[in-house]
């Protein structure tokens, strides 16, 4: 009987400590909801007080790249790396001189898939033939006296080709392959850059 008595008492002790203890776990919960804020809202408020990223000034290229939207202010690039010593161009200031291929120098910026190469002459006829070989199914999207666009039968990719006369002398800039399709986007915004080719200063 003594046995069983201690041991009832034994188990009310304990339901009363722990009845203690949610009484203040409660009082403590209670007490953070109504004071101070929640880590969800520390960092709620974290990010409301972050500002937003400045927009880029002036003109920019913008496109879906291989990592969702992306864009890059548009800068006048010296040309002279290239070997086109005395030449600029405008394009996206992220854009980098690559060492010379067979297809020639080339000025690329990955993410936005900006990729083209320059070269003396101005005969769009050769290109045209070029693409064609590529894909005879193949269409022109734009085809005036300076600039050709030409998608692909498959993918909707496109291939480009523009002529620039600068002080007398023809210049062709181009498209040269990357990782990933040119988008209609992409091509007109080479074009333009394209058409910025001039003599610096």
């Amino acid at each position: 009987m003594r046995l069983q008595s201690m041991a009832t008492i034994s188990v009310l002790a304990l339901a009363l400590v722990g009845g203690c203890d949610d009484t203040k776990k409660d009082a403590t919960d209670d007490k953070a909801k109504d004071g101070a804020p929640s880590a969800e809202g520390k960092s709620a408020g974290a990010a409301k007080d972050e500002p937003a990223p400045a927009e880029p000034e002036g003109p920019v290229y913008k496109t879906e790249g291989m990592v969702g939207e992306v864009s890059s202010p548009l800068v006048d690039i010296d040309l002279g790396p290239m070997e086109l010593a005395g030449l600029v161009i405008t394009a996206p200031e992220d854009a980098k001189i690559e060492a010379k291929s067979p297809s020639g120098h080339k000025l690329v910026w990955a993410a936005g898939n900006y990729s083209i190469t320059i070269r003396e002459g101005g005969d769009l006829e050769q290109n045209k033939e070029t693409f064609k070989m590529l894909d005879p199914e193949g269409k022109y999207v734009r085809e005036d006296s300076d600039v050709v666009i030409f998608e692909r039968s498959s993918g909707g990719s496109h291939l480009l080709a523009a002529t620039v006369e600068v002080d007398g002398k023809a210049y062709t800039c181009s498209t040269v392959a990357t990782a990933m399709s040119f988008q209609r986007d992409q091509a007109d915004q080479m074009v333009e850059s394209c058409k910025t080719l001039r003599k610096k200063g």
